[in-house]
C-alpha cells in the first residue's frame, strides 16, 4: 500500500506541475493578443438594444474613458428602477393626519318582536317566516 502512494503523489504532483506551466504560458499568450486585439464594451442604460462598441488598442483616449468609468464603485452607477426599467414614482403625502368618522352609533327604537318578524330563512327553521 505505501508503494502505490508513493506513486500516486507523484503523478499528481506531475499532473499539478503540468497544468500550472501551461496555464502561464497560455495566459502571456493571450496579453500579447489582448493588446493586439479590441475590446468590446456595451452600455446596459435604458431599454434593449443595448448599445455595444468595439474599442481597439489604438484609440488611447477612449480606452482611458473605459478604464475611468469601469473603476468607478459600483454602488454609484446603480439606481433603482421598477420592472419597466424607469424609476420608481415619487409618492407625496397630502396629509396624515386627518380625522374622519367612519361609523355613527343610534339607539335601535324597534322591539325585538319586530327585528323577529323581519327575519328570513329556509323553511323549517327557527325564526323563519310562516
Amino acid at each position: 500500500m505505501n508503494r502505490y502512494s508513493k506513486h500516486l503523489t507523484a503523478a499528481i504532483a506531475l499532473a499539478f506541475g503540468l497544468l500550472s506551466v501551461t496555464t502561464l504560458w497560455a495566459a502571456d499568450e493571450t496579453d500579447t493578443a489582448a493588446n493586439a486585439s479590441s475590446i468590446r464594451v456595451t452600455n446596459f442604460r435604458g431599454h434593449p438594444p443595448f448599445k455595444r462598441r468595439f474599442l481597439s488598442s489604438e484609440e488611447t483616449a477612449e480606452l482611458a474613458r473605459f478604464e475611468e468609468s469601469s473603476s468607478e464603485p459600483t454602488a454609484e452607477s446603480v439606481r433603482t428602477a421598477d420592472y419597466r426599467g424607469r424609476p420608481p414614482f415619487q409618492r407625496k403625502i397630502l396629509s396624515s393626519e386627518e380625522v374622519a368618522d367612519l361609523a355613527r352609533f343610534e339607539e335601535a327604537s324597534s322591539s325585538g318582536e319586530e327585528v323577529r318578524s323581519r327575519r328570513r330563512g329556509p323553511p323549517g327553521k327557527p325564526g323563519a317566516r310562516r
